[in-house]
């Protein structure tokens, strides 16, 4: 997440909690879920399923929403994005006359 942004509307449209709080962009469930991507970014994709599935599972986190967004840093969680990216599928957006490779969002549910 990056300061600035409007996520915490992002949350009221889609009526679920972030990971993150007011002023800063994660929290310590986030952090545990992020840890235990970054902790099997060398696993293969299954491997890595399995295991940020159940972690994220039991501090209940469902969703990764990734923001495309050029203008930001990279920085320690890119990696795990990649992993996620080669893990999951994002969920499908069926949005007439849109392309969902053009949106600013992926979401991936974790499980």
């Amino acid at each position: 997440m990056v300061g600035g942004r409007p996520y915490l509307y992002e949350q009221s449209v889609h009526h679920k909690a972030i990971a993150g709080t007011l002023n800063f962009p994660n929290n310590g469930v986030g952090q545990r879920v992020w840890k235990a991507m970054l902790a099997n970014v060398r696993a293969d994709p299954a491997d890595f399923r399995q295991s940020v599935s159940a972690a994220a599972r039991a501090r209940g986190v469902r969703y990764l929403v990734v923001h495309v967004d050029p203008m930001a840093r990279p920085d320690m969680h890119d990696a795990a994005v990649q992993a996620v990216k080669a893990a999951y599928d994002p969920i499908p957006v069926d949005v007439p006359g849109v392309d969902p490779e053009t949106l600013p969002v992926r979401v991936y549910a974790l499980w």
